[in-house]
């Protein structure tokens, strides 16, 4: 009996040991800004790929990073958003300058038959967790978190929003309404 219950004290402490691991690993140091409304719909898991005109190095392949939704409203990138997939987005209802979402980079391609994919380069994202958003100032390219943004966007992850609490749909299209996004 008494070595049954060692069995499952280790297992216990094993189960936590695993769960500190996966909770260190799942920080994001580094974030990448994109304008809104493609933010919220890496976020929603909509948009699977991120067109950049650069390539990052090797190394960022595998790595959580954050999802920062920038300041600025790309009203055109809206407007190709529901010509291209049907999808209404209300510009005064995305949050701005705020981490939304964290994501792992898993490859970055060329070619795609995405239909998101515009090239040059396509970064594709999964894994992708939306957060409560973490208030920030973002930056061009890839750049790191400050100790206390790492800190806020580590609590956020521990209750990650559902992205089903943000979708309505309206006649045949989809459209996102995020009130928090």
């Amino acid at each position: 009996m008494l070595n049954l219950v060692y069995v499952a004290l280790y297992f216990l402490l094993d189960l936590w040991i695993l769960r500190a691991y996966n909770t260190n690993m799942s920080v994001s140091k580094f974030a990448i800004t994109i304008d809104q409304p493609f933010a919220s719909l890496v976020a929603l898991g909509l948009k699977k790929i991120e067109n950049r005109t650069w390539k990052p190095g090797d190394e960022w392949i595998g790595q959580r990073i954050a999802i920062h939704a920038g300041r600025t409203y790309d009203y055109m990138g809206s407007f190709m958003v529901k010509n291209d997939h049907g999808i209404i987005c209300h510009a005064s209802q995305f949050v701005r300058g705020a981490i939304v979402a964290t994501a792992t980079l898993s490859a970055v391609v060329c070619h795609s038959d995405d239909p998101w994919f515009r090239g040059p380069y396509g970064w594709v994202f999964d894994d992708v967790v939306m957060v409560e958003p973490v208030r920030c100032r973002g930056q061009r390219h890839l750049w790191p978190l400050s100790a206390d943004v790492q800190h806020r966007v580590a609590q956020a992850y521990q209750a990650p929003l559902q992205p089903w609490r943000f979708m309505a749909i309206e006649s045949e299209s989809k459209a996102i309404r995020p009130n928090a996004i």
